[in-house]
């Protein structure tokens, strides 16, 4: 009696791990845009708190103390901006005094979708404008969970859904 593998079972066997394998690297694209989607979430809502620590704590911003920071966000764009409200309008101005913290803070993982506000932290209670808010990022081209949500609710409260 021989001992060993046919030619026909190694073909069953090299076959069921072959599709196994495309089954797998054909789901590991969605699996990422997912996760993409919920990095840009958690990046959002820590540039909300990152506001709100600047401006509890009066951060300087171009050698003069801002009336608050806030972020901008626009329907369907994917970025916003972290601003100092050096005017006190509650607003994002970008002329005559450019307000813009840093540069335009992209979102990898999709789009703002069905909001557009401004969400400005004035110290020192801080008195929050804007809110409650709920900021939905959306992911087109992502399969099953497709938006993630973030919330502010009127005691500055920021939590993700």
């Amino acid at each position: 009696m021989n001992k060993g593998f046919t030619l026909i079972e190694l073909l069953i066997v090299l076959a069921i791990i072959s599709m196994m394998s495309v089954l797998v690297l054909s789901n590991l694209g969605t699996g990422e845009k997912q996760f993409s989607l919920v990095i840009s979430a958690y990046k959002l809502a820590q540039d909300f708190r990152k506001a709100q620590e600047m401006a509890m704590s009066s951060t300087e911003f171009n050698n003069e103390i801002p009336g608050g920071y806030g972020i901008n966000i626009t329907n369907g764009a994917k970025f916003y901006i972290l601003f100092a409200d050096l005017d006190n309008d509650k607003l994002y101005d970008s002329v005559p005094i450019n307000e813009k913290v840093g540069g335009d803070i992209y979102l990898d993982g999709g789009t703002i979708s069905q909001t557009s506000a401004t969400v400005v932290f004035t110290p020192p209670d801080p008195v929050i404008d804007g809110v409650p808010i709920s900021i939905v990022l959306a992911n087109p081209t992502a399969v099953g969970l497709s938006t993630k949500t973030v919330k502010i609710n009127r005691a500055g409260l920021i939590s993700i859904e």
